[in-house]
């Protein structure tokens, strides 16, 4: 890799045989990591912030501060298609499941959904008060949940085009999780506390002090929420 480049975000591809990095100095960077191979790819008219693999790893989404994802197809370039916002720098994409769309939060708090091959748009009809923190999709695409520097979490039903707003942390939100039920959302906050809401937008547990969780919350491996889930199948029990 070259060395003196600000790098903003990097991903691997599904497979864990590419490596891609995005940069302040408008280029995506792609490494075959088992044959060598370098791509540079540039396009961007300002500096990049996000990145995401298609779930077969052929194409590449990036998102830079000029508003627009590009779509590079590793098998044609330097062919790609270029997904237009509406100006705001892009902060987090993602692909959904089937590969068939991208999901991208900007920085002005709007979540937008594009055809991946198509590049027609789609907005959700409520958006952040402020700067998108995180985006996920769920496993089975029906729902964009985004979370942000307002404190708040918004599940986007795409099939009803509804968005349930949940509130509740007193500081910004900064990463979420959905439970593989696919209805269970997990935010940590700077509050240093961590909630679940269910899909009736209730706040199901609540547990203080999580401050290695602000950052970063688990369904899988984390304590703290460990702890939370049992407090509240015991009170359920008593």
């Amino acid at each position: 890799a070259p060395r003196g480049i600000d790098v903003i975000g990097v991903a691997f591809s599904p497979d864990g045989k590419r490596l891609g990095a995005v940069d302040l100095d408008e280029t995506l960077r792609i490494w075959d990591l088992a044959g060598g191979q370098t791509w540079t790819l540039r396009g961007h008219e300002g500096p990049l912030a996000a990145l995401a693999f298609s779930p077969d790893g052929r194409l590449v989404a990036s998102g830079g501060w000029e508003g627009e994802i590009r779509v590079w197809d590793l098998g044609a370039l330097p062919v790609h298609r270029v997904l237009h916002g509406d100006g705001s720098a892009v902060a987090r994409a993602i692909w959904f499941p089937d590969g068939r769309q991208i999901a991208a939060a900007s920085w002005d708090g709007a979540v937008r959904v594009w055809d991946a091959a198509t590049g027609a748009p789609r907005q959700a009809p409520a958006r952040h008060d402020g700067r998108v923190t995180n985006i996920l999709v769920s496993a089975d695409g029906r729902q964009v949940v985004s979370a942000g520097f307002d404190g708040a979490v918004q599940r986007w039903d795409l099939a009803r085009d509804t968005v349930a707003v949940l509130r509740g942390h007193t500081a910004q939100v900064t990463t979420a999780q959905l439970a593989p039920d696919g209805v269970t959302i997990a935010p940590s906050s700077e509050d240093e506390t961590l909630r679940l809401w269910d899909a009736a937008g209730a706040s199901r547990a609540q547990r203080e002090g999580c401050r290695s969780m602000v950052h970063r919350s688990r369904f899988r491996s984390s304590s703290c929420l460990r702890r939370s889930v049992r407090a509240r199948s015991g009170s359920r029990r008593g």
